[in-house]
């Protein structure tokens, strides 16, 4: 059986360094990719938990979130493989980006528009449906929840700071719409590049492309919306779903 042979042999691999090897996560973030089996630390037990899960048919009893490795959506032997690989060569990840987060770094100090109402230099006032971060060209963005695209416009060709709107996506300029797996609609907007297409399936924390200024875009960043609800549901405050950026590093 290959998943029998290819697992094997990276037990082999990793019985001398295993203990050595154990990653220690920060809890606060609440996950740990590769801590399949949730003990706090990635070593050779996750790799063969994940092979005895497979074995079993019941892969689905695995996070995506933790036990996806290679990140291609699913878990299948190619995870335990990867892992394994990683763990070999002494280092399970970098740091991890933190779900629910847009971007994997602190953001709060890049917010330059809040949701809500903006009274409006002639003292008209005006609805903003989501908040603006102000980030350089090129930003990788996360999604913040587990869903799947049910929207992708990349044909905007328009990336630069504008003050008139272009018109492409509806002044959106390139943008992505994931629809949660718990109902909320997330919009981002105004990207240089897009990643992902409609179907595709996203765990949180992937990236799904990187900030631009396509559409109607003053400067470069990420104009975010979240509503509850599909593409036309309520529009709530963005701040009140995501969550702030927690990194995960080996010690």
């Amino acid at each position: 059986m290959k998943l029998k042979k290819i697992l094997s042999g990276v037990a082999a691999v990793l019985t001398v360094n295993s203990a050595a090897l154990a990653v220690s996560a920060d809890t606060s973030a609440g996950v740990q990719l590769g801590d399949v089996n949730g003990d706090g630390k990635v070593n050779v037990s996750d790799c063969a938990m994940i092979a005895r899960k497979l074995a079993e048919r019941r892969a689905e009893d695995l996070s995506l979130i933790v036990a996806d490795y290679d990140g291609n959506g699913k878990v299948n032997v190619r995870d335990a493989s990867s892992l394994a690989q990683a763990l070999a060569k002494g280092y399970a990840t970098t740091e991890i980006k933190a779900v629910s987060s847009p971007f994997a770094f602190e953001w709060s100090g890049n917010i330059i528009s809040t949701f809500g109402y903006h009274e409006l230099s002639d003292g008209t006032l005006e609805f903003h449906n989501g908040i603006d971060f102000k980030v350089p060209c090129g930003t990788e963005e996360l999604a913040v929840a587990d869903g799947k695209i049910i929207r992708v416009c990349n044909t905007c060709t328009h990336n630069q700071p504008k003050n008139e709107g272009c018109g492409c996506g509806g002044n959106r300029g390139n943008y992505v719409s994931l629809l949660t797996n718990d109902g909320y609609c997330i919009t981002y907007s105004h990207m240089s590049t897009v990643s992902v297409s409609v179907g595709d399936k996203i765990r949180n924390g992937q990236v799904i492309g990187t900030t631009g200024a396509t559409g109607m875009a003053k400067e470069y960043g990420l104009h975010l919306e979240v509503s509850f609800g599909g593409e036309n549901g309520t529009l709530i405050n963005p701040l009140s779903y995501i969550k702030e950026y927690k990194p995960i590093k080996i010690k």
